[in-house]
């Protein structure tokens, strides 16, 4: 079978989904002020068309209007109104409620999207009258949460701890991640070229998840997904080459050419300029890959600048589970930490399967399995590309 059959075999078999984190996230921000009570929901479009299959804000309002509700002293407060604000990458509906007394220690239920397969996460701010704030998770284990009156202040360790597993949770459940660090395990066969990638992916995203959290950087999250793909694509890419399968990248600079058609006609998450750049980088680093094979500075540089673009990725979902305001800079520290843990585990676990086939004493074995290891991983990145850049 060529490589081109089993790209197609591949790409048939993903699935109807063009991202791939495994949990369902949404999120919201309240506000009380007297008997007053006011939150802004939030999730990104994409999110809700993989999970509902319709990116419609009525249906959307109609589902928040039926699973979210909110009590002071054991009576529900009246829902008054639901707003949907603007347009763009995230579907955004404000919601109006008026409880019958002072609001002091409110009950909360979120069902939102408790009902999908995957396990589901919303992430809630609290604002209350007094100034005081507080963060809440809510799961399908816990749809339900009673505010305290006067909360007491979350400890430093505390905050770094919870957020450390929801960074080690999230590189473990992004499977666009995962494929990422497996072929940088294909490229590199040597355990300093390996430390050199690493080195520079982790340089990358952390540049970019501390910026983007801080608000200092902002990139639209289709275009961050697309290009999450391409790195994938575009390093699998390599070590096909490197294991004798000459066709893959050449597929993959036409996949580009035809995402660049279709967003020159205004349909796609990229921008004119981006894919130009993607479509002269293809070529140029897969030549340039093979010329210098086993260059250690070449990998470290261009897992940095791909580091750079999954940071973004990272920063998309702290920014969408949020932050506690005054502990910011524990909440990230904790986050990257946990990403960090994850990505070494995953590595490890990787390495040791990539040496299952050694152990058989069979060189064909192994190159078989790494063979289709980077074919498939190539496919996925392609259908990523592809699937998030006209979505």
């Amino acid at each position: 079978m060529t490589v081109r059959a089993l790209l197609l075999v591949v790409l048939a078999l993903a699935g109807g989904v063009a991202r791939a984190d495994w949990q369902a996230r949404s999120w919201s921000r309240w506000q009380f002020d007297g008997v007053a009570a006011e939150a802004l929901f939030g999730i990104e479009r994409m999110e809700l068309a993989r999970l509902r299959g319709s990116t419609d804000a009525a249906l959307f309002t109609a589902e928040l209007r039926a699973s979210v509700a909110l009590q002071e002293g054991g009576h529900a407060c009246a829902l008054r109104d639901a707003v949907v604000l603007g347009t763009g990458d995230t579907l955004r509906v404000r919601l109006h409620w008026r409880c019958p007394g002072k609001i002091r220690a409110p009950q909360v239920r979120v069902g939102l999207l408790l009902d999908v397969e995957r396990d589901p996460l919303h992430h809630a701010s609290f604002i209350h009258a007094d100034g005081r704030h507080e963060e809440v998770l809510f799961t399908r284990d816990a749809p339900q949460h009673a505010l305290a009156a006067a909360p007491r202040p979350v400890p430093a360790m505390a905050t770094v701890l919870r957020y450390l597993g929801l960074g080690f949770s999230h590189i473990l459940a992004g499977l666009d991640h995962v494929a990422f660090l497996l072929c940088m395990l294909l490229v590199a066969a040597r355990l300093s070229s390996r430390l050199w990638m690493i080195t520079g992916f982790t340089l990358g995203h952390s540049i970019t998840l501390s910026l983007s959290v801080l608000g200092l950087v902002s990139v639209r999250s289709a275009a961050v997904e697309a290009l999450i793909g391409y790195t994938v694509a575009l390093l699998a890419a390599e070590a096909c080459l490197r294991l004798g399968l000459r066709s893959a990248p050449w597929q993959l600079w036409l996949v580009v050419a035809g995402v660049g058609a279709i967003t020159w006609g205004g349909g796609g998450a990229l921008a004119p300029p981006t894919v130009l750049a993607l479509l002269l980088l293809t070529p140029a680093y897969l030549v340039l890959a093979r010329r210098r094979h086993g260059n250690d500075a070449l990998h470290l540089a261009m897992t940095a600048v791909f580091g750079l673009v999954h940071g973004l990725g990272f920063a998309g979902v702290l920014n969408a589970i949020g932050v506690p305001d005054g502990q910011r800079g524990w909440a990230l520290a904790g986050f990257n930490i946990g990403v960090e843990l994850g990505q070494i585990a995953l590595l490890a676990a990787f390495a040791l399967l990539l040496q299952a086939p050694k152990a058989l004493r069979s060189p064909a074995l192994a190159l078989g399995a790494n063979r289709a290891s980077a074919i498939a991983l190539c496919a996925l990145g392609v259908y990523w590309l592809a699937g998030r850049s006209v979505g």
